[in-house]
């Protein structure tokens, strides 16, 4: 048994991330983990139906993993989101049982579908063109600082 029971009520929810659907170059290990975590929360849905689930996949929130950040769209087609708008939307989607939300919803339509349609080159050029591997240099870069920084304490 696992210990989990719908008899107490509750929502089970997964914090993931657009990326975890759509990987990009440099950030492999975030990928993958945000990947995990949809993994994981399909998994255990599988096996508990009859209970709520919920897999949120943001885009970029405006905390310090991202502080600094800039893209090609962000100021009038992809801003980095408010961390409070998201959890608004996030206890929105709790309250109405949705079992997915992506914010913005549009990255479900120009990255995710995109990817499933069309061969990973294409999705390459689209990730180009927006912008993307310019984007998250700045968070490889970031981490590289971190981690120089922490190995001469």
């Amino acid at each position: 048994s696992s210990g989990i029971n719908a008899e107490y009520g509750g929502t089970v929810v997964g914090m993931s991330s657009v990326l975890g659907s759509v990987g990009t170059g440099g950030l492999q290990t975030y990928c993958t983990s945000k990947a995990g975590i949809i993994g994981l929360m399909e998994s255990l849905y599988m096996q508990h139906p009859d209970l709520h689930w919920c897999i949120v996949t943001p885009f970029l929130i405006n905390t310090a993993l991202f502080r600094g950040m800039r893209h090609k769209f962000m100021d009038y087609i992809y801003p980095i989101l408010d961390k409070h708008y998201v959890v608004d939307k996030i206890i929105y989607a709790i309250e109405t049982q949705q079992t997915c939300l992506t914010l913005p919803w549009a990255w479900n339509y120009v990255f995710v579908v995109v990817k499933n349609i069309f061969p990973l080159s294409i999705m390459k050029l689209v990730q180009d063109f927006f912008g993307v591997p310019v984007a998250f240099k700045f968070i490889h870069r970031r981490g590289e600082r971190a981690l120089d920084s922490s190995s001469t304490e």
